[in-house]
Order: C-alpha cells, then structure tokens, then sequence
C-alpha cells in the first residue's frame, strides 16, 4: 500500500486509507480518485466526499458502509500533533 501514496501523510490519515483500501481492495483503492486526491494534495477537503462514494446505496450493507466511511472520513482529518510523516 505504501507506494501507491506518494504525498507525505500522518499515521491517521495512513491507517483511514490502510482501512478502507483493506475494505474495499487494494486493486480498486490503486485505481481510485481517492487515491489521486491523496497524491494530488493531502489536505483537499474533497478526500472526505471520496470516502464517502464508497458506499453501496440502497443495499443490506449501506447503514455498515455509511458508519464505517464516515470513521475512516474523522481518522483521515485527525491531525496528530506535529504532523509527522509516515513515508518521508
């Protein structure tokens, strides 16, 4: 997972990604816009909207889906104190 993001990120915003790319697979989470806005600018306030595209609407698993792209949306805006980078 680590060469796919290429910006320098904390270890929120890393586990959210690491959570959703184990929910939704590692293939998709490669070829995705989330994974673009990431690169692209890490602190794009649209990253949240991506997460939450993720969501199968009008399905068994919306209400789980919707809880979980939502905890992954606060981890991933969570700022740690002094913003470390997890890949230099």
């Amino acid at each position: 997972m680590r060469p796919t993001i290429t910006a320098k990120i904390n270890d929120n915003q890393f586990a959210a990604l690491l959570s959703f790319a184990y929910n939704a697979g590692i293939t998709r989470f490669r070829s995705s816009t989330l994974r673009k806005l990431v690169n692209q600018n890490p602190n794009n306030k649209a990253i949240g909207l991506e997460f939450m595209k993720w969501v199968n609407r009008g399905t068994p698993s919306e209400k789980g889906l919707t809880r979980r792209r939502t905890e992954e949306v606060n981890l991933y805006f969570t700022p740690i104190i002094g913003n470390v980078p997890t890949n230099k």
